[in-house]
């Protein structure tokens, strides 16, 4: 009865080459040759089989003397089937991972694998577009398992925004630690416009970061600090999710140097009016016979570009129409820190412990939540007297306490906008049509790309 009850079989099978070189390694000569002879890596017993002439040898010893041979590679260990799953996945695994990893990897388009040209000078099986899609988004799902399993009860989120063709994202990333190593996986890239009711308010940033956490089994409240800009938003943001915000300081500088150079701010008004013109068609034209360089226009989200623009000018200023009334209009004629820190207590207090020094009271406070609990001893000693458990107290308070995530604490968040660069070179100029849904997936195996591999690619498919 049972035997009816229990269905159809799912488990794998596997090719003669495939248990071949998964029980088998090959015998080579001092110069890494091979030598036809394999070594079973059961018994130690050798055998010839001859390239490109089968595995009859190889099988017919597995048969005769390892008949669980088939059992023992659907048992083997993950760690096993990790070191040898190259030997022994199906070539249509392999030939998925190839071109998943091609496309994801290059920033290719999906319709690339349907290319006349692109079949011609492959060896990777055929596959169409639409195949390929669904592979991407259900290996994306595998990789979130992965990072979902993998996040501790306490971490970072290091976040900031892109506005691209009218669509504004959110990226989102984890920030913790492994082994005494900085990890930072990317968790979303996605919109946070849903609804006609929505906006880019901080409630809706905390609404799309929650969502985000669910995804990976998280919550708001496992989330011990923020890394983002220094904006109205993110300071709302922070106080809404009740932890500190680490100010970008890429972004911080920003603002210095705009504050900095406020009193001439006339005079790069003057010069940046002047790269624009020198942009126009009629200009440009000029410049090309005189010079091989280009304006360059000022950034207000580049601090650096403010000076790239004023060496521009003195190196083009030798070259410019002195006597076009046009460009004598605005050209100018050169002469002779506000509180944006967010949450210095904060900020302050995460340096002092990396440098062993020690902190003040508010200091102490506002870095509580990554302190460990070293003074569980303390007030598990119910039957020490009220002496004895002050003095340890006392003896506790005056050691060194131990914080943890401080390696996570990072200063700034160019690690999304090297994420937004990247995104703006996969969509180019010609893929504005590429749903958000595929382009947070390309992008998060991409960034993602230690999670997975062609073992992976397995696990999804089979």
């Amino acid at each position: 009865m049972s035997t009816f009850l229990s269905g159809k079989s799912t488990a794998p099978k596997f090719s003669p080459e495939q248990c071949s070189r998964y029980f088998f390694s090959a015998i080579t000569d001092s110069n890494d040759e091979t030598t036809g002879r394999w070594r079973c890596t059961l018994c130690q017993r050798t055998y010839t089989q001859q390239e490109g002439r089968g595995y009859t040898n190889l099988l017919a010893h597995l048969k005769a003397s390892h008949s669980n041979y088939a059992t023992l590679m659907r048992e083997a260990p993950a760690a096993a089937q990790s070191t040898n799953t190259r030997l022994w996945v199906s070539d249509r695994v392999k030939g998925r991972f190839g071109w998943i990893s091609w496309i994801v990897e290059e920033g290719l388009p999906l319709t690339f694998c349907e290319k006349p040209s692109t079949r011609r000078f492959t060896n990777l099986p055929i596959i169409s577009h639409v195949t390929l899609r669904d592979n991407i988004l259900r290996l994306t799902e595998v990789v979130e398992k992965k990072i979902s399993k993998e996040i501790p009860d306490r971490f970072g989120i290091i976040f900031d925004g892109w506005t691209h063709n009218s669509e504004h994202y959110l990226a989102v990333f984890a920030s913790y630690e492994k082994d005494g190593v900085l990890v930072q996986p990317l968790l979303s890239l996605a919109p946070i416009i849903h609804e006609p009711d929505d906006d880019h308010s901080a409630k809706t940033h905390y609404t799309a970061i929650k969502s985000v956490l669910a995804m990976f089994k998280k919550t708001i409240t496992q989330c011990v600090f923020l890394v983002g800009d220094n904006c109205s938003v993110n300071k709302t943001l922070a106080k809404l999710m009740s932890v500190p915000l680490i100010g970008c300081a890429s972004h911080r500088l920003n603002l210095a140097v705009k504050a900095y150079t406020q009193q001439h701010e006339d005079e790069l008004a003057k010069i940046q009016q002047l790269m624009i013109k020198l942009r126009t068609l009629n200009q440009a034209s000029k410049l090309l016979f005189r010079t091989e360089l280009r304006p360059i226009l000022r950034q207000d989200t580049r601090w650096s570009s403010t000076f790239a623009m004023l060496q521009r000018f003195f190196e083009l200023r030798e070259h410019l129409d002195h006597e076009d009334d046009t460009i004598l209009e605005i050209l100018p004629t050169l002469g002779g820190s506000a509180n944006i820190v967010g949450n210095p207590n904060f900020e302050n207090a995460v340096t002092k412990v990396q440098r062993g020094r020690t902190l003040t009271r508010p200091e102490k406070l506002v870095v509580a939540a990554l302190r460990s609990n070293n003074g569980a001893d303390v007030a598990s000693d119910e039957d020490a007297g009220f002496a004895e458990r002050a003095l340890k107290r006392a003896r506790l308070a005056d050691e060194n306490d131990t914080y943890v995530l401080l390696g996570a604490v990072t200063p700034t968040s160019n690690i999304a906008e090297r994420l937004f660069s990247v995104a703006r070179a996969l969509i180019g100029l010609d893929r504005f049509s590429l749903h958000p849904i595929m382009i947070e997936a390309t992008l998060f195996l991409k960034c993602n790309r230690s999670y997975w591999d062609v073992s992976t690619v397995h696990e999804t498919l089979e």
